[in-house]
């Protein structure tokens, strides 16, 4: 099981580098980094949804519709820290009115034993959901082959399952199976060459908590300051990628053979927590910009009554 992490390093889940996957820039539209650019992509999102739950779907949508679905459930959420003190280190006291809510958890404590995990967009772009996590612990055995029959009837077949080799390697065929759908952000099926070379490591998040997609600060120079949306270093960025790992119980067979008690179901829009993390920089910028022109003024209006 993912380990929760503690509030105060939640503000950096989204700069994480969990997939250090490197390419030359890509040309970005011209709304990216913007509130209006994650609206755009989340208004084309809602082709994928787990337990109800969409791409796309307003927190406060979201968040009815988990209360009604585990209604004994444990419900809690993961905050930023307080926005300006992370990217301005010398302020005076921590505000928790400018902490955001990152994530909804729910860990249900009756049947069914779901585990969910929504990771949501953050101000100033209106709040989202950018992903979503199912961990499914089942009551017995069923047989992988049934498992994979569901998710295929709901989601069609998979961009790559376990017979995808990469370089000859059966990368999702092992003491884990792996099925894996990938989109574009308006989304269209990818076939399993969108997943060969670098990007196959995309469909290799982490599984649970939100902390798998690594979204990296567009930034000029090695200060932090301008903020710059210069180019995509994520080859992810421009995918919606659906994980689906199942759990093998006993020996380990090739295919999708055995039985599992055990499966994750998470998909990760890329693109939008991409916008939605550089739009957030955008802003924390602004702000920084905004109190250094303020210091200076404040300088400036000082000194007369220094002696020499």
């Amino acid at each position: 099981m993912i380990k929760r992490v503690s509030s105060a390093t939640a503000l950096f889940v989204l700069v994480s580098a969990t997939l250090a996957i490197h390419v030359q820039a890509q040309k970005l539209p011209a709304d990216f980094g913007t509130p209006q650019g994650t609206a755009r992509l989340a208004s084309t999102s809602g082709f994928i949804d787990i337990l109800g739950i969409k791409l796309g779907m307003p927190a406060e949508s979201a968040l009815a519709r988990l209360k009604a679905a585990y209604p004994t459930a444990r419900i809690t959420f993961a905050k930023t820290t307080d926005y300006r003190g992370a990217w301005i280190s010398n302020l005076p006291r921590v505000d928790p009115n400018r902490e955001f809510v990152t994530e909804i958890d729910v860990e249900p404590t009756a049947a069914p034993m779901d585990k969910v995990f929504v990771g949501l967009t953050i101000p100033p772009s209106k709040q989202v959901v950018h992903s979503i996590s199912r961990e499914a612990i089942l009551q017995a055995p069923v047989a992988i082959e049934n498992i994979v029959a569901g998710l295929r009837r709901k989601y069609g077949t998979e961009s790559a399952g376990v017979d995808f080799r990469l370089h000859g390697i059966a990368i999702f065929d092992g003491i884990t199976k792996t099925l894996v759908w990938a989109y574009d952000e308006n989304g269209k099926q990818l076939g399993a060459q969108a997943l060969t070379g670098d990007q196959a490591g995309c469909a290799q998040g982490t599984v649970g908590r939100m902390m798998a997609p690594a979204v990296e600060i567009r930034r000029s120079n090695s200060d932090g300051r301008p903020y710059s949306p210069d180019q995509i270093k994520n080859v992810c960025d421009a995918m919606v990628v659906m994980t689906a790992v199942i759990s093998t119980e006993g020996p380990t067979q090739p295919g999708l053979g055995g039985s599992s008690k055990f499966f994750s179901l998470t998909v990760y829009h890329h693109p939008m927590i991409a916008n939605s993390a550089n739009a957030f920089y955008a802003f924390l910028d602004q702000s920084a910009q905004q109190d250094a022109h303020r210091a200076e003024q404040d300088a400036k209006q000082r000194g007369s009554e220094i002696k020499y």
